[in-house]
């Protein structure tokens, strides 16, 4: 939640980095716009722009891609908002105040309900537009980075998402940890899938036939550095009446996905090479 005096002063003091700022980045009478929608805004457009630019590169078609990605894109900001409250620690307060779960505003959006939301929907529209599922998430893996590392600054402005205490370089403290130096888990995960990005570039130039190894491996690499990322933070969502995070346990279930998925794909492959 957005600090209560509208000012954050954030400090990483190990290197030498002080900012203030208001998570309201501007107003219109009693009407905020925060940092954290406008750079939401930002990544799912950067995402886009980024993800069609690979669509040649991928072998596919601009015009349906454009379709899934609309269509996707809202189902995404519907699942995440909605894996966010299911597994909310506050769902009793949601439910009764179900208005406030379209106070986007506020934060609570979670990467996984939104990806879960958008590879499904994805699935349909490319059935109904007879476009290669596998090879639009190719594409989309390069956007997903992207917007995923632009994103996680939403949680920068907000003061959100952070980890435990530490005495680590990257340490950061503000009003909403109480002036201790924290790990910041959204920088970690920024620069995770900026990395994931890079190692997806150097992939493509290869000029191999993906069909969905590209998506794979941005599985497989998001979930790897998720699931060690999760286990540092003091917000994350877990099962109910358990100790267990769901966001790792879905990180695994990601990774042994996309080894099967990869393992699939090479017999497959090497099959019909043989033939």
């Amino acid at each position: 939640m957005p600090f209560m005096n509208n000012i954050y002063n954030v400090s990483f003091k190990k290197l030498g980095i002080n900012f203030s700022f208001s998570p309201v980045a501007f107003s219109f009478g009693s009407f905020r716009v925060y940092w954290y929608g406008i750079i939401i805004c930002l990544s799912f457009l950067a995402g886009i722009v980024y993800s069609f630019s690979k669509a040649k590169k991928i072998k596919i078609d601009k015009s349906p891609l454009l379709d899934v990605t609309i269509f996707s894109i809202i189902a995404s900001v519907i699942g995440a908002r909605l894996y966010y409250v299911i597994f909310s620690n506050n769902f009793s307060y949601y439910s009764r105040n179900p208005i406030k779960i379209f106070a986007l505003k506020e934060g609570g959006l979670a990467v996984y309900g939104g990806i879960i939301f958008a590879v499904l929907t994805a699935f349909f529209i490319c059935k109904l537009k007879r476009v290669s599922y596998l090879r639009v998430l190719d594409c989309a893996s390069f956007g997903i980075f992207l917007g995923q590392a632009i994103g996680r600054w939403g949680n920068f402005f907000n003061q959100e998402a952070f980890g435990t205490k530490t005495d680590f370089i990257f340490g950061m403290c503000s009003e909403n940890t109480a002036g201790e130096s924290v790990h910041p888990c959204f920088l970690y995960e920024s620069a995770w899938c900026l990395l994931g990005l890079l190692f997806l570039e150097i992939i493509l130039r290869k000029n191999y036939n993906f069909e969905g190894k590209l998506f794979s491996f941005y599985t497989l690499f998001y979930g790897i550095g998720r699931f060690f990322i999760e286990s540092l933070r003091t917000d994350s969502l877990f099962l109910p009446r358990t100790n267990i995070r769901i966001s790792q346990l879905f990180s695994i279930a990601l990774i042994i996905f996309s080894l099967i998925f990869y393992v699939f794909k090479n017999k497959n492959q090497n099959k019909c090479k043989k033939i």
